[in-house]
């Protein structure tokens, strides 16, 4: 619990890893029950820091607390953190954000705007992101079709140590 408290201070000091450090503790259960309300609050002080992973983690909880409430209020607040984690260079945050926008989860579809996520994702080395970008690129989905392209994308996956990937790579299916 003291190593909690600690982070506690340094947030409140206004050093914004501290607040992501804290907000995972207390998510978890780490120091003391697990306590949504104060992960959220800390997972929000670290994104609006600049702490991407932050931002990301904060859309899961959004997303999660829409998962189990049915309401779809908390999508909308999602998609912006996990483009603000997107932009910070969260690769996960772009898959996320890109997932997001492809399925429609309580936003409209936008598979041109998902497929850039999901290619700025891969760029940011997040393995779940270039397979999106690649099924999305072999099914033109919001990009023309383009077998070589989507295979490439598998091959970066792959050599971001995604082994299911890997098997993919010389696939024509995702």
């Amino acid at each position: 619990a003291r190593g909690y408290d600690l982070l506690e201070r340094a947030c409140r000091a206004e050093q914004w890893q501290a607040c992501a450090n804290a907000a995972i503790m207390a998510r978890d259960g780490l120091a003391h029950d697990a306590d949504w309300a104060s992960a959220r609050d800390y997972f929000e002080m670290a994104c609006d820091g600049g702490i991407a992973s932050a931002c990301n983690d904060l859309g899961i909880m959004w997303m999660q607390l829409a998962d189990r409430s049915g309401d779809e209020r908390w999508r909308d607040p999602a998609l912006l953190v996990f483009i603000a984690s997107c932009d910070g260079g969260d690769g996960a945050g772009c898959s996320n954000a890109a997932r997001q926008l492809r399925e429609g989860r309580g936003v409209p579809t936008d598979p041109v705007r998902a497929y850039d996520l999901a290619l700025r994702g891969c760029d940011a080395k997040s393995a779940r992101a270039c397979l999106l970008a690649s099924e999305m690129r072999r099914t033109g989905d919001g990009v023309e079709s383009d077998q070589e392209s989507a295979r490439e994308l598998r091959q970066k996956a792959c050599d971001l140590g995604r082994p299911a990937a890997c098997d993919l790579v010389d696939s024509t299916a995702d």
